[in-house]
């Protein structure tokens, strides 16, 4: 009986701690939980940030793989392009972008060809630093070209595929460079133009 009674101020204590125990480690419990889903929500992925961009250029073209010098070692007068776009950019990496080139008008003795386009293509982009990203472009071109020969001109247009390489060098927040080499076709002759770009991003 006597250890009877010297038991009961311990069950009494234990009756007591006990639970409030427990609900001290049911707080921290949650406050581990609280603490990992903050950390988790703070580095989830955000979308991409989408940019508009418009820009333009000159070029200067080859035909059917001709050398672009001629006998002389110099550039043909007749060889000049230019080019407008204007697109969308879909994070660092993706792009869409549509083009207005026009060709200019070559001349090859009594005959001349006169040409332009619009393009429309996909860009993936491998941003290597923060100021230069060489990409890959590829997609169609509607063309439309006047053949002439003497006092006759014949007017021909189609759509064909097209590709290109390049590399974008920003010069600010807002501004970037841009060195393309692309290859048209237009039925069954072959462009190739190399131009340098200058273009906006808001």
């Amino acid at each position: 009986m006597k250890q009877i009674r010297n038991a009961i101020p311990l069950i009494l204590a234990t009756t007591l701690v006990v639970p409030h125990t427990a609900w001290s480690f049911s707080d921290s419990d949650n406050d581990f939980l609280n603490a990992t889903n903050d950390y988790a929500y703070d580095y989830s992925p955000e979308p991409a940030e989408v940019e508009a961009f418009l820009g333009g250029g000159i070029g200067y073209f080859r035909i059917d793989d001709e050398d672009y010098l001629n006998e002389n070692e110099q550039l043909e007068d007749d060889r000049k392009s230019w080019k407008v776009f204007g697109g969308f950019d879909l994070g660092r990496a993706l792009a869409i972008e549509l083009a207005y080139i026009d060709f200019g008008r070559l001349n090859e003795e009594q005959a001349s060809v006169e040409a332009t386009g619009w393009t429309i293509a996909g860009i993936i982009a491998l941003p290597i630093t923060e100021n230069f990203s060489p990409y890959g472009k590829a997609g169609q071109l509607y063309w439309d070209a006047d053949f002439t020969l003497g006092p006759t001109t014949i007017s021909a247009d189609g759509n064909d595929f097209f590709f290109g390489l390049g590399g974008r060098f920003s010069l600010n927040d807002w501004s970037d460079i841009r060195l393309e080499y692309e290859r048209f076709t237009m039925d069954d002759t072959d462009v190739d133009m190399a131009s340098i770009n200058l273009q906006f991003r808001f």
